[in-house]
């Protein structure tokens, strides 16, 4: 689906991720996926040891995706921490309903 919104958007590339446990941790996947095509340009992961770790190694999986896609480096290391800029609650915030993004999917 989200490939077929980035088309429509005229949009050229989509991240599309994935989280695994790994025993007591987990693995995250990152690809950045042109949209044409279907190809895989960047592909890379990341682990954290714990669910307290899950925030950290989002974050350092956004920042390897970023500067693999050519994002200047100085651009990613001054990027604030995600830990600083969200919460640090894995859980649906209470102001979030699906039914307020139902017309994104109907496009």
């Amino acid at each position: 689906m989200a490939e077929e919104l980035a088309e429509r958007e005229g949009i050229k590339a989509i991240i599309a991720g994935e989280i695994g446990a790994l025993g007591n941790g987990y693995v995250l996947s990152g690809r950045v996926i042109a949209v044409a095509t279907g190809d895989v340009l960047v592909a890379e992961r990341t682990t954290a040891g714990s669910d307290q770790n899950l925030i950290h190694a989002v974050d350092d999986l956004s920042a390897k995706l970023r500067e693999r896609i050519g994002e200047s480096l100085r651009t990613v290391r001054s990027t604030p921490p995600l830990a600083q800029v969200t919460t640090g609650s894995l859980e649906k915030p209470p102001w979030w309903h699906v039914e307020d993004f139902t017309d994104l999917l109907d496009r």
